[in-house]
């Protein structure tokens, strides 16, 4: 997995802490980061992946479910899940996103959604972790 870097993270992202809860990142957390605080592995034990379940806790819809005739240059689609101009098809190994019908790339993880929903819409994705 790839380290969380201070530059990744926005106000209101979603992460697991040290007691295994979800919690939604804010302006006192990015106080806690000084030289002698602790540091951002000190604070997010986990991203949280970006799972059908968190999918539709973000509002998403379920446009294909287990369509046979659903493929990816890379395979056999199982989903395809609709959130505003978002569509994300998830095949076997990956989310792939699509933003207004251009392919943009693979998210892993809520925090990163997030990111991308905000930069491209202005707007912070609605969620219910």
């Amino acid at each position: 997995m790839e380290e969380i870097k201070a530059e990744d993270i926005m106000l209101g992202n979603w992460f697991i802490g040290y007691d295994d809860k979800p919690f939604k990142w804010n302006l006192a957390h990015f106080g806690l980061l000084t030289l002698d605080g602790p540091t951002i592995d000190e604070i997010i034990k986990a991203p949280i992946p970006l799972t059908e379940d968190i999918l539709l806790k973000c509002g998403a819809s379920i446009i294909t479910i287990d369509n046979k005739n659903s493929y990816t240059p890379n395979g056999y689609v199982g989903r395809v899940f609709k959130i505003g101009e978002f569509k994300c098809y998830v095949d076997r190994e990956h989310n792939r996103w699509a933003y207004r019908a251009t392919m943009i790339k693979d998210v892993e993880f809520l925090h990163t959604f997030q990111n991308l929903f905000k930069s491209l819409t202005g707007n912070d994705l609605k969620i219910q972790v």
